[in-house]
């Protein structure tokens, strides 16, 4: 009698239950298995996501099981999974952030030292379904699948939004006593956020307050790996809809910062060194301070030509400090005395261009990043302001008609009839723009070796016994799938089995036994464990 007819018998007499299931299994392994099993066997295809120090199930997101069906099985299954996560936050921006910072590899591993169980589980789990999500799928699928996955890490009453209904709006959240529409995207570095013109000024023509965004920004190597992603948050409502949609061109504009320093500081400053002389003065020892030239606005909100330079301030030499003029002038140096002498102690300042790194403006760092204002150009427009309102003469009217108005759903009910966008055309959020005006709410680090680390971290936190009954289970599920969908052999294969199909599925049998013992095991102990703390 094969495994097939033992479990058909058992269910035919009611009496199955999970210690009879793996007493039948091990019974048919064990007549049927025939050899060790060997290292690459046991690899397998998934060799990668085995080499995680816990394996948890793979739960996935779907629309109709657990997007759009709160209190469902599944639905339940997977707050229960990722309910233990920032449990105090109260709007989106705030549980996100909250979840990055658990999850910052500077602190990740203190964070899951201090925490619970459950709530180490829960971080994980997120973990390795947003990665998962990630780095299997395109971004479009990616995109749709992050919509359940969100609103469902939300619980209560949040829902992703059926394509049926035509909503602009991906998801509602729950949060605040109300449920407010979120719109979703899974962007490349320098993705825009687009959408139906149409649609957006539907919503606020029907009543709508506001249309808050989600964006999730990826960060690629050089080899095309994800390696981190960004999230934003903005909030379009009535009232700001004209600094988002359609808008006029931005132009970027260097900030400067006024540095005290002088030239003994050589070495110790990083944007003062030494260096030799080129094409200025004579051969000798020049000091050379840190700039940016040549950066000139365009109308993308690039900054064409702008870059860091370093500048030949002053030349060293035995008769004294030589000044070089047209760099003192281009930085506003200070503090030369009036007779010209200068010493390597005399206190200096300059306006030097501010750099960004690490959140300091002004830091000066080698290889940060230029800081920059962003401001708009009036009368100056884009491709998106002719498509959408005809020209920037045409949407300062409009956005004067707005301002004007006291029933907002009745003015973007005009823009619905009169506005060039309204005609199937799409708004372009850039990059820049949303980065630039929205709140930046955290980064998530998903490189190979940032996610082992966290998965490391977990399985000290969670125990070895806990982390033997979660890989145990992988295993089984694994090694019970190379047994039984072995395609040769069967009552229904016209295929032979060759001795290495023999080999492989015995192997696949004995280690399928011994994770069914070291799962019983684990789970008697693991469970024993948590009923005495």
């Amino acid at each position: 009698m094969d495994i097939k007819e033992r479990i058909k018998q058992r269910f035919d007499k009611k009496t199955i239950n999970f210690q009879r299931l793996l007493e039948m299994v091990e019974q048919a392994f064990v007549e049927q298995a025939t050899s060790v099993p060997s290292k690459k066997l046991l690899e397998g295809d998934g060799a990668k996501a085995r080499q995680r120090s816990i394996r948890l199930p793979t739960i996935i997101a779907t629309e109709t099981s657990v997007g759009q069906k709160p209190g469902s099985e599944e639905r339940e299954q997977f707050e229960m999974w990722m309910g233990q996560m920032a449990r105090d936050a109260q709007t989106p921006g705030d549980k996100i952030t909250a979840i990055a910072e658990f999850l910052d590899p500077k602190v990740v591993e203190k964070n899951i030292e201090e925490a619970s169980i459950p709530q180490a589980l829960s971080y994980l789990m997120f973990l390795n379904s947003f990665v998962y999500m990630l780095k299997e799928f395109n971004a479009s699928v990616a995109g749709f699948m992050w919509e359940p996955f969100l609103a469902t890490i939300f619980g209560g009453k949040s829902i992703q939004v059926p394509t049926s209904e035509g909503d602009i709006a991906d998801i509602r959240i729950e949060f605040g006593g109300k449920m407010s529409p979120i719109s979703l995207k899974i962007l490349n570095e320098v993705g825009d956020v687009k959408g139906s013109f149409t649609d957006l000024v539907g919503h606020f023509a029907n009543g709508g307050e506001e249309m808050r965004y989600v964006v999730v920004v990826k960060k690629q190597s050089g080899k095309g790996a994800i390696s981190e992603v960004t999230f934003y948050e903005f909030n379009i409502t009535a009232d700001n809809f004209f600094e988002w949609i359609g808008n006029v061109a931005y132009v970027e504009e260097l900030k400067l910062v006024n540095q005290k320093f002088s030239l003994e500081q050589v070495g110790k400053k990083s944007w003062l060194k030494m260096g030799s002389a080129d094409k200025w003065g004579e051969e000798g020892n020049y000091v050379w301070v840190r700039h940016a030239v040549g950066g000139r606005p365009t109308k993308a909100g690039a900054m064409m030509g702008a870059r860091p330079k370093w500048l030949r301030l002053a030349l060293i030499e035995k008769a004294g400090i030589r000044i070089n003029t047209d760099a003192a002038e281009q930085i506003n140096l200070q503090g030369v005395p009036a007779d010209g002498t200068l010493q390597l102690d005399t206190k200096l300042s300059a306006d030097l261009a501010a750099f960004e790194a690490g959140g300091a403006a002004g830091s000066q760092t080698p290889g940060a990043t230029l800081a920059s204002t962003y401001e708009p150009l009036p009368g100056q427009d884009t491709k998106d302001t002719k498509d959408l309102w005809g020209s920037a003469e045409e949407l300062q009217n409009w956005s004067a008609m707005a301002a004007q108005s006291t029933n907002k759903a009745a003015f973007f009910q005009e823009v619905l009839k009169s506005a060039p966008g309204a005609k199937g055309k799409q708004f372009h959020i850039n990059a820049k723009h949303y980065s630039r005006k929205s709140a930046e709410l955290g980064k998530i680090r998903i490189t190979v070796p940032s996610v082992k680390n966290v998965f490391d971290a977990a399985a000290i936190r969670i125990g070895e016994d806990m982390t033997l009954m979660f890989n145990s289970m992988a295993e089984l599920s694994d090694n019970v799938g190379r047994f039984f969908l072995s395609d040769c052999g069967g009552q229904e294969s016209s295929a032979a089995c060759t001795e290495k199909d023999i080999e492989k599925r015995g192997a696949a049998g004995k280690m399928a036994i011994q994770n069914s013992k070291d799962l019983e095991k684990a789970v008697v102990k693991s469970v024993k464990s948590l009923k005495n703390t």
